[in-house]
């Protein structure tokens, strides 16, 4: 009877080792695949369902922009972030920019002499860019990338004028750059041509902030409640709306 019993056990070790179940052959036969989660995404994941608390524009805002734009401020509600942009703006053009003075002679429209081998165009003798295509397989949209020389400055995506590849960027905010520099990105053409790729209606929302082409980006800024703008880089949207208004 002990024999048997110990023949049994044997049948029944052997046929587990040599007849797996199912469940156990497909886990094992699989091997998870890794992915790399694109930074953009890692960034979308991290921010989303995180809404900001929204407070009236206050009266000494109100008081100090246009009467036209006063108009259609009224009644309207602001981020906290949005406001305390307009704030950080207000104190900067209350100070006078210390530009260097190498960045006044505009968009060179041929290959970089500033860094032949990074940039597409010249901004003056020190601070240049170039424009890298989208890329379908990680869904990064065009964006630019600004050397100050040899270093990498700063990158701008044209989708929603966030910054990107923040590892390699000097500064991480598109108001450190010189007043110049920011103008001369939006107004170049190819930069206006991808933006609008994005945008298609960002003209509109240009020309729904009254004679916008006047005013100080400050002041555009807080006009930018009337706009559905993507994200929330305030600043590099009221130069770019300002430039193609």
């Amino acid at each position: 009877m002990k024999k048997l019993f110990v023949i049994t056990m044997l049948a029944v070790f052997s046929f587990t080792v040599f007849f797996p179940s199912q469940s156990k052959v497909q886990a094992e036969g699989i091997e998870s695949e890794k992915i790399e989660i694109p930074q953009q995404a890692l960034e979308e994941i991290q921010t989303e369902g995180l809404e900001s608390e929204k407070i009236e524009i206050p009266q000494q805002v109100l008081e100090n922009v246009p009467a036209e734009i006063k108009d259609i401020l009224e009644g309207k509600t602001i981020t906290k972030e949005h406001y305390e942009a307009y704030l950080q703006l207000i104190e900067k053009e209350n100070q006078i920019e210390i530009d260097n003075g190498d960045v006044t002679e505009g968009i060179t429209p041929f290959a970089s002499t500033v860094n032949p081998k990074n940039c597409q165009y010249d901004l003056g003798k020190t601070y240049c860019f170039r424009i890298d295509p989208a890329k379908t397989s990680t869904k990064e949209p065009y964006h630019v990338h600004i050397y100050k020389k040899q270093v990498h400055y700063y990158c701008l995506r044209l989708n929603d004028l966030k910054e990107c590849d923040k590892s390699k960027n000097q500064i991480h905010k598109f108001d450190d750059m010189p007043t110049s520099v920011k103008e001369g990105i939006v107004e170049h053409k190819k930069v206006q041509e991808k933006v609008l790729g994005y945008n298609p209606d960002a003209k509109k929302w240009a020309n729904s902030i009254p004679f916008i082409k006047s005013l100080a980006i400050s002041v555009i800024v807080v006009a930018l409640v009337v706009t559905p703008i993507p994200g929330d880089e305030y600043i590099a949207w009221a130069y770019f709306l300002r430039a193609v208004a």
